[in-house]
C-alpha cells in the first residue's frame, strides 16, 4: 500500500534536490564574476560535466529513468547558458550594461 507520508516525502526531497541543482547557473556565474572560473575551462570540462549531472541527479531523484532525464537535461542546458554568461561576463557585456544604466 502507498502512505502519504512517504509520498510527500519523497515529493519533498524530489522538490528540494531540484530547488538545489538548479541554481548551479548563479553558482557558476558569481565564480565566474569572481575569477575563479573562465569560460574556456567550463567549455574544455563539458564532457565531465555531463556525466558528472547524470551521476548526481542518478542519487537525487527517484529511481526511474524519467525523473533522471527530467533533472540532468535542464542541468545539461543550464551548464550551456552558465558558459555564455560567463563568456559574455568576461567580455565586458555586463560592465557595459551597468555603466550605460
Amino acid at each position: 500500500t502507498i502512505r502519504v507520508e512517504g509520498y510527500i516525502s519523497i515529493v519533498l526531497k524530489t522538490i528540494i534536490a531540484f530547488g538545489l541543482v538548479f541554481q548551479m547557473p548563479l553558482v557558476i556565474f558569481v565564480l565566474g564574476w569572481l575569477g575563479i572560473v573562465w569560460s574556456k575551462a567550463l567549455r574544455e570540462k563539458r564532457r565531465t560535466a555531463i556525466v558528472i549531472f547524470f551521476i548526481v541527479a542518478m542519487f537525487l531523484t527517484p529511481p526511474d529513468p524519467m525523473s533522471q532525464l527530467i533533472m540532468s537535461i535542464p542541468l545539461c542546458l543550464l551548464y550551456e547558458v552558465s558558459i555564455w554568461a560567463v563568456w559574455l561576463l568576461e567580455k565586458g557585456f555586463f560592465s557595459k550594461r551597468v555603466q550605460n544604466s
